[in-house]
């Protein structure tokens, strides 16, 4: 009926570099928080900066339409004088006519676009669509292109990836540092109560693994490793390919739109002026006159698009490369 007690302090010795391999584990993590925080940074960028081509072509879509109504509105006002004369028949006039309502309707969408792009440019920046100054000399010429080659060194995405992988081969590490046991050091005092007496203790205690060796999550680990070393391998080819993909659409774009610039349209501006020339002389029909004019028009409204495609195609490949930066304020704010 006596009774003892026993107070006593332990502490677990830990073998097989458990806390390095932990350590290593959290630096992982905290290097992959850190790196999906550069690529969120990277996202925002490029959704700013792609919402500001996009308003910046939609403004330049919308000149380009006022400008097709009152060439349009020029012809129609031609026409209805030599309808008028009976120098051309109604059909002529009525073909104008129809034209130049075509070209309001245009007009009317282009604005609608333009406001719209505008709008959700607001959403990303903070600011008033209705103050936005779009400032950007750079849309009417082509990027020089993307030089050299496929660069990834600097890309989150890819980063991310190697330390996805590099925390595997920790936690692989730690998973086999668990398989080893741990010894346990204790030291205590200890009361008798019916002698009175006092006596110290010391203790040293080791589990026996006979049963749990750690196998299971060791092999799990090492799965997870090789996963993620086959995925980092194939997202480096997918951003390499994206890349190329990125730099040709980019190539031939702006390919299109120097040859439209500098060759398509000023022929079409100069079949324009004879087909007016000629139809002021009686020369040319109405239809000539419509057809060069539309197809002026049209060659313009693809430089605008090619363009667009063109500086979309660099904010991708920048954003592959981790080259990009966002707009600045100065760029589309009249502050």
């Amino acid at each position: 009926s006596s009774s003892e007690f026993s107070y006593s302090l332990a502490q677990q010795i830990e073998r097989g570099g458990k806390r390095r391999a932990r350590r290593a584990v959290a630096g992982a993590d905290r290097e992959i928080a850190d790196l999906n925080a550069k690529r969120t940074d990277l996202d925002i960028a490029f959704a700013v900066r792609t919402a500001f081509i996009d308003a910046v072509a939609a403004a330049a879509a919308a000149d380009l339409a006022r400008d097709r109504v009152d060439g349009f509105e020029e012809t129609r006002r031609a026409v209805a004088r030599r309808v008028e004369a009976a120098k051309d028949p109604r059909g002529a006039g009525d073909s104008a006519a129809a034209a130049a309502a075509e070209a309001r309707s245009d007009l009317a969408r282009a604005e609608r676009e333009s406001v719209i792009a505008r709008e959700q440019l607001a959403i990303l920046t903070g600011l008033d669509a209705a103050q936005m100054m779009l400032v950007a000399p750079w849309f009417t010429a082509p990027p020089d292109g993307a030089v050299g080659g496929p660069s990834l060194e600097a890309s989150p995405d890819l980063a991310i990836l190697k330390s996805v992988e590099a925390r595997a081969d920790a936690n692989v590490a730690l998973e086999r540092a668990t398989a080893k046991q741990d010894p346990t050091i204790a030291l205590g005092v200890r009361n008798l109560r019916e002698s009175r007496d006092t006596a110290a203790i010391l203790s040293v205690s080791m589990p026996i693994a006979l049963f749990n060796r750690n196998k299971g999550a060791i092999a799990r680990a090492e799965a997870e490793r090789r996963q993620a070393a086959y995925q980092r391998e194939a997202a480096a080819l997918d951003l390499s390919r994206a890349v190329v993909a990125a730099r040709g659409v980019l190539d031939a774009a702006a390919a299109e739109a120097a040859a439209l610039r500098k060759d398509v349209i000023p022929r079409a501006e100069q079949a324009l002026a004879s087909a007016r020339n000629g139809y002021s002389r009686g020369a040319f029909t109405y239809l000539e006159v419509f057809s060069a004019q539309t197809a002026l028009f049209d060659f313009r409204a693809k430089e605008v698009d090619a363009l667009a495609r063109a500086h979309l195609a660099q904010a991708e490949f920048d954003r592959l490369t981790a080259r990009l930066a966002a707009p600045t304020v100065k760029e589309f704010s009249n502050e």
